[in-house]
């Protein structure tokens, strides 16, 4: 019988007897052979998995003689039947198989002795063989198995990994781990009916690393292979992640790490199972709630300048005090960059123009910051935002005795994701063409170049004429005697 079946389906084991030598051919006493002919019959087996031929007509002048018959399992060619052994190439192990069904090329002989008893009755004595022992009756056994189903590549359980916002780095790997949704499914993992990779277990696990920023990469848990129709029922996820020599797992992930927001949705997958004329095949669905079995993370790193680097502007004017807001200054952006220099610029309000921000004495320096909350994020990683910055020289009869430094400063600023949701700045400072000190680095400490300006005054000559201008006359005044 069938898997999952009590009964032998009908039409679908055949058997022939063959009568030798002009034996009488058995007749069925109710309905029709499958075929037959001059020395042979066919019949199908019957639902209680037996079959029967009908009897054989015998007549006293038989009485002495010896009827031999061929019974065998027979399967259907197009219009004819077959031996087993003619129909069907046996396989490595000798066995007849064909879309699944194991056939029984069993061939018995059947040997019908006619004699009379002492009364004078006729009596047919059968005696059955399978060419090597006797036997009680012809039994054929058959058995059923399809060939398994194996699933591979994309056709196999499979997924995918996206990070956005960077690349997987070196020490870093993403776990998903498979594993039956159902009972029936687990004990099917575990029992051989399913395996992945050759192996029999409750649950898989399988690691993503290396993959470039928001570039899908792919993972499957080997080949699947079924033995059994059904249908099964999954449950995908990731759930763990690997940095260097620390490993996160379970609710860890439900929160930021490093920088990545991971993805915690639970791929749902369904494979059906089916029986296509003794070879399994199977088809592999996946729930298509928050991405079905593609999976992504994000990651986020964020860094404002000022927070770990001052970069300062110096004023000094010698020769008389500094008022406040006295002296302007111009912030522009400059470079391959400068439309996204400029773009930082205006998200962090910072204006084209500043002045200095209070009093100082003469020849003492006035000092302040610039470049404050100049926001970046992870996308902005390996760029340089390059801006100028220089004092504004007013016309010449405006400078009012100020000498004007006429210094040229270029600030560029190197964006650095440090892959862990930190970032940090280089800053590399130029006057005139020529680099001032050496570049900052935020992560580190070091003092940040400082923007100098110095100016100078110098008060203009005054030419005063003693016959007439009163604001050079003296008086005298002698007390404690008189003139002389």
């Amino acid at each position: 019988t069938t898997p999952g079946e009590d009964q032998v389906p009908a039409n679908t084991f055949f058997f022939r007897i063959t009568a030798q030598d002009n034996a009488p051919l058995p007749q069925l006493q109710q309905g029709d052979p499958i075929a037959q002919g001059d020395d042979y019959m066919v019949v199908t087996a019957m639902p209680a998995g037996r079959f029967q031929f009908g009897a054989a007509t015998f007549t006293p002048g038989m009485v002495g003689n010896t009827y031999t018959y061929t019974i065998e399992e027979v399967v259907k060619q197009g219009d004819n039947y077959a031996p087993v052994s003619e129909a069907i190439q046996p396989n490595d192990d000798g066995a007849y198989v064909q879309d699944g069904m194991t056939y029984d090329a069993t061939k018995y002989t059947l040997t019908v002795t006619v004699q009379a008893t002492a009364d004078g009755a006729l009596e047919a004595v059968p005696e059955y063989s399978n060419g090597t022992d006797t036997v009680a009756e012809p039994t054929f056994t058959n058995s059923y198995d399809p060939a398994d189903a194996t699933l591979t590549g994309d056709a196999a359980i499979h997924g995918t990994k996206t990070i956005t916002g960077r690349a997987m780095t070196d020490d870093e790997s993403f776990t998903f781990t498979l594993k039956g949704a159902n009972e029936a499914t687990t004990t099917a993992m575990t029992d051989g009916t399913i395996t992945f990779g050759g192996q029999s277990k409750d649950t898989y696990t399988q690691d993503v690393s290396g993959a470039d920023e928001d570039t899908a990469a792919g993972f499957n848990f080997g080949d699947m292979v079924i033995n059994k129709d059904g249908t099964y029922t999954f449950y995908l996820s990731e759930t763990a992640y690997v940095d260097g020599d620390n490993t996160y797992t379970g609710s860890q992930l439900d929160n930021p790490i490093n920088g990545i927001s991971f993805d915690r949705h639970v791929c749902t997958v369904t494979v059906t199972v089916t029986d296509e004329g003794g070879q399994l095949a199977g088809k592999v669905e996946y729930s298509t709630v928050d991405g079905g079995s593609a999976f992504t993370n994000t990651y986020t790193a964020n860094e404002t300048y000022g927070t770990d680097v001052d970069l300062t502007v110096g004023k000094t004017l010698a020769g008389r005090n500094m008022k406040q807001g006295e002296f302007t200054f111009e912030i522009s952006a400059t470079g391959d960059n400068a439309e996204a220099s400029q773009d930082k610029l205006d998200a962090a309000k910072i204006a084209a123009t500043f002045k200095n921000p209070q009093d100082a004495s003469s020849g003492v320096e006035s000092t302040w910051t610039i470049f404050e909350n100049l926001a970046f994020n992870q996308e902005d990683a390996g760029k340089t935002f390059t801006y100028q910055v220089k004092e504004r020289i007013p016309a010449e009869d405006e400078r009012n005795g100020v000498t004007y430094d006429a210094s040229v400063y270029e600030v560029a600023i190197l964006v650095v994701d440090d892959a862990d949701g930190t970032m940090h700045t280089v800053t590399t400072v130029k006057k005139g063409g020529e680099q001032v000190g050496d570049p900052f680095d935020s992560s580190t400490g070091t003092v940040a170049p400082k923007l100098s300006f110095e100016n100078s005054y110098h008060g203009a000559p005054v030419t005063v004429d003693p016959e007439t201008d009163t604001r050079l006359q003296f008086n005298k005044v002698v007390t404690g005697r008189d003139w002389l």
